[in-house]
């Protein structure tokens, strides 16, 4: 059951990134992957990370995030789905965001440690 939920999440959240339209320049996708890796890098070393709930890191996450890459890339809205995800499949939901759009090198060891402390609480 839990393989379907997942094959049904990914479906979607790649549907949701082929559907994105850009309204204003954006970062190449593949650069706009590593500016979400540096945006949570920053995250993560904010000395207040600790103490804030998943939730409260996921919003300071998303309102960097529209700042920086913007809310029409691939990458924001990966990240808009993938935040609502269960904790412990969201490093390989990124995996495969980027996989989507022909960056399957792409790697940052902040989100793969810490991909499951950032996003909604509600699982």
């Amino acid at each position: 059951m839990r393989v379907l939920v997942s094959f049904v999440f990914i479906t979607l959240v790649f549907g949701f990134i082929a559907c994105s339209k850009e309204k204003e320049p954006q970062p190449p996708e593949n650069k706009a992957f590593d500016v979400f890796c540096t945006t949570f890098e920053s995250l993560v070393a904010n000395p207040d990370f600790e103490e804030m709930d998943s939730e409260v890191r996921a919003v300071k996450l998303d309102s960097e995030l529209e700042k920086v890459i913007g809310q029409n890339t691939a990458v924001y809205v990966a990240w808009s789905a993938i935040r609502n995800a269960s904790p412990e499949d969201r490093w390989f939901l990124y995996g495969e965001a980027a996989k989507s759009i022909d960056y399957s090198d792409w790697k940052c060891s902040a989100v793969e440690k810490y991909a499951s402390k950032v996003g909604s609480a509600t699982h």
